[in-house]
């Protein structure tokens, strides 16, 4: 299934961009000149992609159905509900993920003093395991 849609998006993508010119991008990737990045192309990717893995994640069809109405009608919020620590937690990943924006995380890491570096790997290792799920979900294929 995800072989085809991925297919039938690769279609969609040339018949949208048109022929490619040579030495650079058409249709709507615009290309940062100072950067090469393509931000517009870059978050319709992660939408579409996250909207179709949805689909191995959901343990029935009516279960995916449930999810894209309450994804596309503006329902489900209560699930958005998380602890402030969660936020604190994601705004400081992603203002560190901006700081070091060009920067290999573990050259970033070895400039620092070693005490330093291995609370930033403790509060890494940390997170992981508060964040990650308690709850199990088995992957779709193994349902069959």
């Amino acid at each position: 299934m995800w072989g085809a849609a991925y297919g039938v998006l690769l279609i969609i993508e040339r018949l949208v961009r048109g022929p490619k010119p040579l030495g650079g991008s058409g249709g709507f990737r615009k290309q940062n000149p100072a950067t090469g990045h393509q931000p517009l192309a870059t978050i319709t990717t992660f939408i579409i992609v996250t909207i179709l893995w949805s689909v191995f994640r959901a343990p029935s069809f009516e279960a995916l159905g449930n999810l894209y109405i309450a994804l596309f009608q503006g329902g489900g919020t209560e699930h958005l509900h998380a602890a402030p620590y969660v936020w604190v937690a994601l705004a400081a990943f992603i203002a560190l993920d901006i700081v070091l924006r060009k920067t290999r995380f573990d050259a970033w890491c070895s400039r620092l003093a070693m005490p330093l570096r291995w609370g930033i790997y403790a509060v890494m290792i940390f997170s992981i395991i508060v964040f990650s799920s308690v709850e199990q979900y088995p992957f779709i294929y193994f349902q069959f």
